[in-house]
């Protein structure tokens, strides 16, 4: 924990995972550099065709953390919005050198391109907060939630409408660039310095049967942040996901908080 905040995360294997003796497909980690706090998490796809989706999802946050990393070092915050027409592409194109590294040193069946990347295919949530501004990012499901002053807890990034069911979208798309939502909050408003950010795979909203319920669940989290360190209720927490995951999603489940209660 440092004076202006604490981040952390957690990540559970999905009882549909136990059962099928497959590994966690999900990925977090999170950094702090200056003044900045970075964090990620990623859902790679599981399937048999995506194989490498464990280390697709790895890739897709540590991608996230370092391309975040240098565009705020880059750039002034009031400025950063000049980062923004790229970054969609440079996110994508910093996964897909990682993949294709990784192809090199261990070489798939399938043919390049396109197809080589679905082995890999993971989707990807990220936040950087800064000196009086945060930038969201997200493909695909999962979700990032967050909160002002005034503590009320919601998404940073809205609900795609044409994700519904099993169905998303990835980095291992051809057009994996235009699927990228993007988010940017600067002063004055109030998420232009949250004092709570919470990022998902989608194997804890999809534990519940409405959505109310997983944000009541969220803003349950904050509020145990004022009397419990992070990473004592990081602890609290993963058990309680894995429990979560096993009456709800069956799937992996994972989430990255940063906090300043």
């Amino acid at each position: 924990m440092t004076l202006d905040g604490a981040v952390g995360g957690i990540s559970v294997r999905g009882a549909s995972h136990v059962r099928a003796n497959m590994p966690n497909q999900d990925a977090v980690g999170h950094a702090r550099d200056a003044g900045w706090t970075f964090l990620a998490v990623a859902d790679g796809h599981g399937s048999s065709r995506h194989y490498r989706s464990d280390r697709g999802a790895v890739f897709a946050v540590d991608t996230a953390i370092e391309l975040l990393r240098a565009v705020a070092r880059a750039q002034p915050p009031a400025e950063l919005g000049r980062a923004l027409p790229t970054l969609a592409r440079d996110l994508v194109s910093g996964w897909r050198e990682r993949v294709e590294e990784d192809i090199r040193r261990e070489p798939v069946r399938e043919r390049p391109g396109f197809d080589s990347h679905a082995v890999y295919g993971s989707t990807c949530v990220a936040a950087a907060i800064g000196p009086g501004v945060a930038l969201f990012v997200q493909i695909g499901d999962g979700d990032l939630l967050a909160s002002g002053p005034a503590g009320e807890v919601d998404r940073a990034i809205p609900q795609d409408p044409h994700l519904v069911g099993p169905g998303t979208y990835s980095l291992c798309q051809p057009d994996a660039s235009d699927r990228v939502h993007l988010r940017l909050f600067a002063a004055p408003h109030p998420l232009s310095q949250p004092d709570f950010v919470l990022a998902s795979t989608d194997g804890l909203s999809k534990s519940y049967p409405e959505d109310a319920q997983f944000l009541a669940v969220v803003r349950h989290v904050r509020e145990s942040l004022r009397s419990t360190a992070l990473p004592a209720l990081l602890g609290q927490l993963e058990p309680w996901l894995a429990e979560v995951s096993s009456r709800g999603s069956q799937d992996d489940t994972t989430i990255a908080v940063f906090s300043v209660a």
